[in-house]
């Protein structure tokens, strides 16, 4: 099945960040939970379960798609992207393995240069996502893959058929 989007997949309004904070992740995430009624989508991840950007920027078109094909699990696009990114079906699952867990490192991921100006606000420490050999092993035990020297397609692979149900 082909899923055409209404509007292209522009990778250049894409943020992903990593970042601190010295606000508490409660505000944080309700602050993020107000910015997805407006259609964006705002998400935070734990650092040590995100490969790199191709992993974002995968489970963000899965999500995306899983919402225009009415496949979705969950109600909101952020938590759908959570649940690509984890390759899993459950939510709690889903935070359980790849939602931050604290303010003191995490990844930011937004769609919208406007709802990231919001999130921006409360963050600190901000650099671009780039991820170290060392960090990805730790991300590929995490996601139950072994690193053969082409993590992005295995990550990508995994992902595609996490949706898959058993027969």
């Amino acid at each position: 099945m082909q899923v055409h989007f209404d509007e292209p997949f522009d990778p250049h309004g894409i943020v992903m960040v990593l970042a601190s904070s010295d606000t508490g992740m409660d505000e944080l995430l309700r602050t993020i939970s107000g910015l997805a009624g407006g259609g964006s989508v705002v998400q935070l991840f734990d650092p040590d379960a995100i490969t790199g950007p191709t992993h974002l920027q995968g489970a963000y078109v899965n999500a995306m798609a899983s919402f225009k094909n009415g496949t979705n699990i969950s109600k909101t696009r952020g938590m759908e992207m959570l649940l690509f990114a984890s390759m899993s079906t459950q939510i709690g699952d889903a935070v359980k393995l790849a939602g931050a867990k604290t303010n003191k490192l995490f990844v930011v991921f937004s769609d919208s240069p406007r709802s990231y100006s919001t999130v921006k606000r409360l963050l600190k420490g901000i650099r671009p996502l780039s991820r170290s050999s060392a960090h990805h092993a730790e991300a590929s035990r995490r996601l139950g893959l072994v690193d053969d020297g082409n993590l992005d397609k295995m990550v990508l692979q995994k992902m595609a058929i996490s949706r898959i149900k058993e027969l």
